[in-house]
């Protein structure tokens, strides 16, 4: 009986094992009520890595109750060149330089400014990004953390970009 139980532990334990995926990436971020009578979100967004494959899971919390959703996930790199600035348009940018712009864009207003924030002091020194693309881009844009390096390749901090823009905590 005994061999049995160990043999079925290990079997157990193996299988755990094998399904168990590496936390890649983390976002929580706060989505504040827009107008009177909205109510704060709540997100927790992680990103794991098995077997060569990325997902995700997003965790949103409204009014106390919380919904999970597993998605997919795609982690892509760009080079972020100098010289973008709010309100850039250029064919010639790649998608890293466009959540860039995007949030300076965002920074930039008066009014969208006192919600939205990548939280990250300076985005001019933003050299290279890595890019967790959540699900897929709709036309109201995607959901995509933004991890942000400087040119020495230091992380100088991360945001949830695409279609809002708030830090990552």
């Amino acid at each position: 009986m005994n061999k049995y139980l160990l043999v079925l532990a290990t079997l157990s334990l193996f299988s755990l094992s094998a399904f168990s995926a590496d936390l890649v990436k983390r976002c929580e971020v706060n989505l504040p009520a827009m107008e009177a009578g909205d109510i704060d979100i709540k997100m927790d967004i992680k990103v794991f890595k098995q077997d060569g494959v990325l997902s995700s899971t997003i965790v949103q919390t409204v009014d106390g109750v919380s919904v999970p959703l597993d998605s997919s996930a795609e982690m892509i790199s760009y080079e972020i060149r100098e010289g973008l600035k709010a309100n850039l348009e250029s064919e010639d940018l790649n998608q890293g330089e466009k959540l860039i712009v995007h949030a300076m864009t965002v920074e930039a207003d008066k009014d969208l400014s006192k919600i939205f924030s990548s939280g990250i002091k300076s985005l001019k020194l933003i050299r290279k990004v890595n890019t967790y693309v959540i699900d897929e881009e709709t036309n109201m844009g995607s959901a995509t953390i933004v991890e942000a390096m400087d040119k020495k390749g230091k992380i100088i901090g991360s945001f949830l970009g695409g279609f809002v823009v708030r830090p990552c905590r």
